[in-house]
């Protein structure tokens, strides 16, 4: 019972994905399908004519007729032949138009996720276990289309055999019915049923050594693709991990050369009794065609057709077997693609729309924040990142979020930007719930460069723009307000000239600090009324941070900014300064005030003071 309900959810997911996947691109599929009815049609019109000419060749051998036979068979099999190259190039053209659909699809479901589901691990797994199961052996979507437009094939197959046999069936039982025929025909079905039923025992006996040999194909194709990874080239040349990564891949590369070996003795021990079916098979039908042909019951031309067509239709109920057992043996990898489409947005999406806001007097636009009471904890985790957050944004204010690694700095950003919902508590957006209102033009009132900030293989003035549509007077005054005017004038093509060389080889490797420059452009070219950076300038001395910080300080004007760092002095410029420790707001205040104080701010300078000894003579 519980073995066939089974069966029946992998069918309905198998019938569902296929659904899914036509309608990324219908024509492709019917195209498609179409080639294969035609792809079968060649062959048995073959047959039919093969037979055709043998029977006048063994009969009245007319001359003008066989010359005429012969003259169709021909034009036949060039005419079937053009049309099935012709469906063929329609169906290959489709392929890419739906091989295009289906990576956007697959792409925009990506980025219709939640981010709490883009930083889950289970979630980044299936996705990178969907890639490659596809990108090794195929499995998931690809092997479950493959297998079923080589189904609709066979099932054609089965059609026309059906339609040659029967008339040697009926003719076998009205005019060649006696024990010995009788006999040859049960051993003929008997064969037959006996072969399908073990070509899906077969199939089960390899699939779990098919898996083992799959799962070494994927860690192999991992550690060459770590052993390629130029990122990596530093760490392992310094670490002298080369002897290490050669060990493990030589490893892994044995125990894939023996699971494949495993699997082909096991696959030739499996064939050999496939093969003596196929034989006891052949042999009954050859027996029994012959027996009714001596006894005249059809001609020479009928034999060649009837164990022609009865071959193909034995074979095709086989290998309908065998693909059906190919799709099953794949459901658990359709499952997962299904699986990764099926994922919800958790995070409720609200529609209000953002009241515009004018300039307020203070030159900022009008918005207020409030954190009312926020705790949040990552799903998955027991402990809390952070706990009862109260705080108010001032219009215009320069805020500093400080603290040590870890105390949930970043975390409040997420919160902040609505990348994560609150578990208790609420932020508000001028006294309305942030859920409430639609995410995308919520998301227009920030921008933010964070630590890990990345920069994309496109053209300069496409990065500073993160689209487009490009002002280019505006990006390149961006670009000069950051400090990375000198650098744009050396650039052969200006702001469109490529970053890295992944799409142009005439592309420029930048620096840390010029990324950090075009990152800090982006921001401002954005100009939304809050600003945000998070820690984008860690990987630079205290110092130098602290001198970018001041910089962009006096660039975003009268917008309403927040700083991020573990580094105190980066941001004793600011308004206010926010200190967390332990996922809390433990101080606020201005610099001299927290000084003053004597609390964790004090404990946390003076543990720092050495590295700003320079600044503090300045």
């Amino acid at each position: 019972m519980k073995k066939t309900k089974m069966k029946k959810i992998s069918d309905n997911i198998n019938i569902r994905a296929l659904k899914f996947l036509y309608g990324l691109c219908p024509g492709y599929f019917r195209m498609t399908v179409f080639n294969a009815f035609i792809g079968t049609l060649l062959p048995y019109f073959d047959i039919f004519m093969s037979a055709e000419i043998i029977s006048e060749l063994s009969g009245n051998r007319n001359p003008k007729r066989t010359l005429i036979l012969i003259i169709i068979t021909l034009a036949g099999n060039l005419l079937i032949g053009v049309f099935r190259e012709l469906t063929s190039r329609f169906a290959n053209i489709l392929s890419r138009k739906f091989d295009d659909s289906e990576s956007a699809a697959f792409n925009d479901k990506t980025l219709s996720l939640d981010y709490s589901d883009l930083e889950e691990p289970n979630v980044r797994q299936l996705r990178r276990k969907i890639i490659e199961s596809a990108w090794i052996d195929n499995h998931g979507k690809g092997l479950l289309m493959s297998d079923f437009f080589r189904l609709v094939g066979y099932f054609s197959d089965v059609i026309m055999a059906f339609i040659f046999c029967l008339g040697m069936v009926i003719s076998v039982i009205i005019n060649c019915f006696n024990p010995m025929t009788t006999l040859l025909l049960i051993l003929f079905i008997a064969a037959t049923a006996a072969g399908v039923m073990y070509q899906k025992t077969a199939m089960d006996k390899l699939s779990d050594l098919w898996n083992s040999a799959s799962r070494n194909m994927i860690e192999e194709n991992r550690i060459s693709g770590e052993m390629n990874d130029y990122n990596l080239g530093k760490d392992i040349r310094l670490y002298n991990l080369a002897d290490f990564y050669e060990r493990v891949g030589k490893k892994i590369i044995r125990d894939n050369r023996a699971s494949f070996t495993k699997l082909q003795n096991k696959r030739f021990l499996v064939d050999i009794p496939t093969d003596v079916i196929s034989l006891v098979k052949n042999c009954a039908l050859y027996l029994l065609v012959s027996l009714c042909a001596i006894r005249g019951t059809f001609g020479a031309g009928s034999v060649i057709k009837y164990v022609s067509a009865v071959q193909r239709l034995s074979d095709a109920v086989t290998m309908i077997i065998y693909y059906l057992n190919d799709i099953r043996s794949n459901t658990p990898f359709v499952e997962d693609y299904m699986r990764y489409f099926d994922l919800p947005r958790k995070m409720y999406q609200g529609s209000l729309p953002i009241e515009k806001r004018a300039f307020c007097d203070d030159g900022d636009y009008d918005y207020k924040i409030e954190f009312r009471d926020v705790s949040f904890k990552y799903p998955g985790c027991e402990e809390y990142a952070l706990r009862h957050l109260n705080l108010t944004f001032k219009i215009g204010e320069r805020l500093a979020v400080v603290g040590r690694n870890g105390s949930g700095k970043t975390t409040f950003i997420k919160l902040l930007c609505r990348l994560y919902d609150p578990t208790e508590g609420r932020i508000l957006l001028n006294g309305i719930d942030i859920s409430k209102y639609d995410y995308d033009e919520y998301m227009r009132v920030f921008t933010v460069v964070f630590q890990d900030f990345r920069l994309f293989s496109f053209r300069l003035s496409e990065n500073v723009a993160a689209g487009l549509e490009i002002d280019e007077k505006y990006c390149e005054k961006c670009l000069e307000e950051v400090g990375f005017g000198d650098k744009l004038e050396e650039l052969p093509e200006g702001i469109n000239t490529y970053l890295y060389k992944n799409f142009d080889k005439n592309g420029i490797e930048i620096s840390g600090g010029e990324a950090q420059k075009i990152a800090l452009a982006r921001a401002l070219y954005k100009n939304a009324p809050f600003i945000i950076l998070d820690e984008p300038t860690a990987a630079l001395d205290p110092i130098s941070e602290a001198a970018i910080y001041e910089q962009f300080n006096g660039i975003v004007g009268n917008k309403t900014a927040v700083y991020i760092s573990h580094r105190l002095a980066s941001c004793r410029f600011c308004d206010e300064i926010a200190v967390f420790d332990g996922g809390k707001i433990v101080e606020m205040g201005t610099h001299e005030g927290l000084i003053a104080q004597g609390g964790k701010y004090r404990e946390l300078w003076d543990a720092q003071a050495g590295y700003y000894q320079k600044s503090e003579n300045r």
